[in-house]
C-alpha cells in the first residue's frame, strides 16, 4: 500500500504540473489528462482500506477524535498563507466567496478548499471518515459490501464539481472509491485464493479496456466516471503488483515518500502556483521535450515538498503531526 500511495501522489502532482504548464489539448495531451484524471481515487481507496484494517480495534469517538487532530490541524495550518493572500486582497481568488466579510470568506475557503486547488480533497474525505460506523459494520459483515452497487451509479449521476468547490457533491461522486477500499479489505481477508484471483482478473479487464479507451485521445461520453473506475480497477492491481515486487525489491524512497504523502499533498499546491506563473498565459502544444519537463518538474516539486516536510518535522518535533500531518 505504501508504494501505491507514493504512485498516487506522483500521478496527482504530475497532472497538476501538466495543467499548470498550459499545454494545448491535442489528442495526445487529452489522452494524458484522461489517464491521469481522478488520481485522487488511489488516496480515497487506500484511506478506506487502512480505516477498515484498524476499525475493529477502535471506537467511533476515538477514531473521529484522532482524524480531526491529524487532518484538520494540518489543513488549517497549510491553508493559512493562501487564505491570507485572498482575504487581504493581495490576489484575486480563483473562486469568489459569496461574502467579502473576512469571517464568512474564510469559512467559505475552508469549506470548499478553493483557496488552494488540491485542498478540495480534504472536506469530502472528512465526510467519508464521519461515516465510520457504516464502514466498521461493512468490515465486520462483508455482505454489506453489496452497497457498492448503488454507490457505483453515483459518479454517473452526480458529476465531479467543475471547480472542485462543492464538497458534498465531491463526496457523492467519490464515496464509492472509499467504500471500495473498505470492501476490498473485508473481502480480501474473507475470500483468499481463487476468489481473489477472479476479482483481480475482473479489475484487469476493466483497467485495460478503459485505459485503451482513454489513451486513444478521443472524447467519449462520461469520461470522468470512466477515468474514475479505471483508477478504481487499477488500485487492487497495483497493490498486488507491488506486493509481488516487494519479494524482489523494496523501495526505501517510495516508503519515505508515502509516509510523508499527506504533507507533500498539502504543500504541493503552492509550487504548482509557481509553475503556473512561470508558464504564463500562452498555451503551448505538447511535444516530447515538454512532457520530459513536466516529469522533471513533478520530481522536483515532490522533492522540495518532502525536504520541507522533513525540515518542519525537525523543528516542530511532537507537534509536527498536528501541524503538517507528518
Amino acid at each position: 500500500m505504501q508504494e501505491v500511495r507514493a504512485f498516487g501522489l506522483a500521478a496527482i502532482v504530475f497532472i497538476h504540473v501538466f495543467d499548470a504548464m498550459n499545454i494545448l489539448n491535442g489528442p495526445a495531451a487529452h489522452g494524458i489528462r484522461l489517464v491521469s484524471l481522478n488520481s485522487n481515487v488511489y488516496f480515497f481507496f487506500i484511506a478506506g482500506l487502512l480505516m477498515a484494517h484498524t476499525s475493529p480495534y477502535q471506537g467511533t469517538s476515538e477514531f473521529l477524535r484522532r482524524k480531526a487532530r491529524n487532518l484538520v490541524g494540518p489543513y488549517l495550518a497549510i491553508s493559512a498563507p493562501a487564505i491570507a493572500i485572498y482575504v487581504l486582497g493581495l490576489k484575486p481568488p480563483p473562486i469568489a466567496a459569496p461574502s467579502t466579510n473576512p469571517g464568512p470568506e474564510i469559512l467559505f475557503y475552508l469549506w470548499t478548499g478553493s483557496h488552494l486547488g488540491p485542498l478540495w480533497f480534504l472536506p469530502p474525505l472528512l465526510m467519508m471518515f464521519a461515516l465510520f460506523p457504516v464502514w466498521k459494520a461493512m468490515t465486520l459483515h462483508p455482505r454489506l459490501a453489496w452497497i457498492l452497487i448503488p454507490l457505483a451509479l453515483l459518479p454517473f449521476v452526480i458529476e465531479r464539481p467543475e471547480h472542485n468547490d462543492n464538497p458534498v457533491q465531491a463526496f457523492a461522486h467519490f464515496v464509492v472509491c472509499f467504500a471500495a477500499g473498505v470492501a476490498y479489505r473485508a473481502w480480501s481477508v474473507d475470500k483468499p485464493g481463487p476468489a481473489r484471483d477472479y476479482v483481480l482478473m475482473g479489475c484487469a479487464l476493466v483497467f485495460t479496456s478503459t485505459a485503451a479507451m482513454l489513451v486513444s485521445g478521443q472524447e467519449v461520453d462520461w469520461e470522468e466516471p470512466i477515468a474514475l473506475f479505471n483508477k478504481l480497477a487499477a488500485t487492487p492491481l497495483l497493490i498486488q503488483a507491488f506486493s509481488s515486487l516487494a519479494y524482489v525489491y523494496k523501495s526505501v524512497l517510495a516508503h519515505r515518500i508515502a509516509n510523508a504523502s499527506f504533507s507533500i499533498y498539502l504543500l504541493h499546491g503552492y509550487f504548482i502556483a509557481l509553475v503556473k506563473l512561470a508558464a504564463g498565459q500562452n498555451a503551448t502544444a505538447l511535444n516530447p521535450q515538454l512532457l520530459a519537463e513536466a516529469l522533471a518538474l513533478t520530481a522536483i516539486v515532490i522533492a522540495i515538498c518532502y525536504l520541507m516536510t522533513l525540515a518542519a518535522h525537525g523543528v516542530l518535533g511532537r507537534w509536527s503531526k498536528v501541524v503538517i500531518g507528518y
